[in-house]
């Protein structure tokens, strides 16, 4: 346990170039901007339109036709890339852990999101959450902005019994392309999907094209490592090592299956150059979320108290977490035996609070050009 709470008012660090918001509305009669570009909110369907034969409402029906039973969880059978579980216990996971994002942030988001999104006379607003996973982002935000539209696309996203009028929920596999989605968005949200993307630079110019001028594309993801106290990445000690650690080694292996599939994760370190050098974005902006495993505080201040609460939290994510890894590392390879013993000693460990482990969450967020230049990337 940290001997004091000087750890706590460094959670966030971040660093953002100033952003200018201007009207970027062109109206038309046939939905075109004035390069040629298809824009909804200037069209007849006043919400983006899904085209493509690789999008679907969800159904029943479809919805059991989409999973697998793999070691003992249903995974989603459409993608070799995603190989998570995508069942109920899942969905309760990651909706505990929306709860946790919103504890840390206060809100469902970081950057000039707000702003983005204002409501402005005559104009529609629209929002896609790529990989929407539980739906939980897409309603939440339908409700705190009923002005806009919000899509939601994942694999095999969960039935939403009684979704708000302003959002709506499909099948889509990103991986694929966006192109139906060209010109249709004002706020784009990608939250915790690089393990399932193969090729993250590839999806970021088709988001740029998904984007309306003044745009803005918002990434929340891992990055897939474990730090110490001192936020620096914990190294992976021998098995006969006194300080060798399991929930370090589970982490690694999970890196190790992730990458065996070509999930994207390292695109998390990466998207800040990304957008900077991208010919369509401007105004970037990243922050970093320092997150603690376990309840590592004294319990003496009302910070101590809170972060506490956050590691506890935190802890319960991730022995869900190991849980969940354990089809892909049999997927992967890995001699049952050894995803046994891994998943069990690192459950303990993580249980137990043994040793004192941090991970980072890393926003990234860019608006797209009022002009894109012509040239290539």
């Amino acid at each position: 346990m940290s001997d004091n709470d000087s750890d706590i008012g460094s959670i966030y660090t971040a660093t953002s170039a100033p952003s200018t918001f201007a009207s970027s509305t062109v109206p038309t009669t046939s939905g075109m901007d004035e390069d040629g570009v298809f824009d909804s909110r200037h069209s007849e369907f006043g919400r983006p339109p899904s085209p493509a034969p690789s999008i679907f409402s969800i159904t029943h029906s479809l919805r059991e036709e989409l999973f697998t039973f793999v070691h003992g969880r249903f995974v989603n059978n459409n993608s070799q890339v995603y190989q998570l579980p995508a069942d109920e216990e899942e969905i309760d996971r990651l909706d505990r852990q929306h709860q946790l994002f919103k504890m840390l942030l206060g809100q469902n988001y970081l950057g000039p999101v707000a702003e983005v999104l204002r409501e402005e006379e005559g104009i529609q607003k629209d929002v896609l959450d790529l990989g929407c996973g539980s739906t939980i982002w897409a309603v939440e935000m339908a409700q705190e902005f009923p002005h806009c539209n919000v899509v939601g696309v994942d694999l095999a996203p969960p039935l939403q019994a009684d979704p708000p009028p302003n959002c709506r929920i499909e099948v889509d596999d990103i991986n694929l392309g966006l192109e139906h989605f060209y010109g249709s968005f004002d706020l784009i949200h990608a939250r915790l999907i690089s393990a399932g993307i193969k090729d993250y630079y590839g999806l970021l110019d088709d988001i740029s094209k998904c984007l309306r001028p003044n745009g803005m594309f918002l990434a929340v993801d891992w990055d897939y490592r474990l730090c110490d106290p001192t936020k620096s990445y914990t190294t992976i000690y021998p098995r006969n090592h006194p300080k060798h650690a399991w929930l370090p080694r589970f982490i690694r292996a999970m890196n190790v299956a992730v990458r065996s599939r070509m999930g994207n994760i390292d695109a998390v370190a990466l998207l800040p150059q990304w957008l900077k050098e991208h010919r369509s974005f401007e105004a970037v902006g990243q922050c970093d979320v320092w997150i603690p495993c376990g309840p590592y505080f004294s319990p003496d201040t009302e910070a101590g108290k809170r972060m506490n609460t956050i590691g506890r939290l935190m802890a319960l994510d991730i022995l869900s977490f190991i849980s969940a890894g354990r089809p892909l590392l049999l997927e992967s390879g890995m001699p049952e035996d050894e995803v046994d013993e891994l998943l069990t000693n690192a459950h303990r460990e993580t249980d137990q609070a043994h040793g004192e482990f941090w991970l980072k969450l890393a926003a990234t967020w860019g608006r797209k050009k009022l002009e894109t230049p012509s040239a290539p990337i």
